[in-house]
């Protein structure tokens, strides 16, 4: 990692006015959920909690077959 402060500044300059990059973080999205199918990842989050992994099993495949993805996280 450099820590020569006019590396650091050559740097900076060559990603905003060269390559026209910003050092600014992107706004984050916010995301919409339908009643329906926040829903069914709450029924989910429940059946997992209560270890109804069959359950839990198909709910994650009904989510599936919406277009949406589920990613677990290991439970508390």
């Amino acid at each position: 990692m450099c820590n020569n402060p006019q590396e650091l500044c050559a740097v900076k300059t060559v990603l905003t006015d060269i390559l026209g990059l910003t050092l600014e973080p992107l706004a984050e999205k916010e995301v919409q959920i339908a009643p329906e199918i926040q829903k069914l990842i709450d029924d989910r989050a429940q059946a997992r909690l209560d270890k109804n992994w069959a359950l839990a099993d198909q709910i994650r495949d009904q989510l599936a077959v919406l277009g949406v993805e589920v990613q677990d996280k290991k439970l508390k």
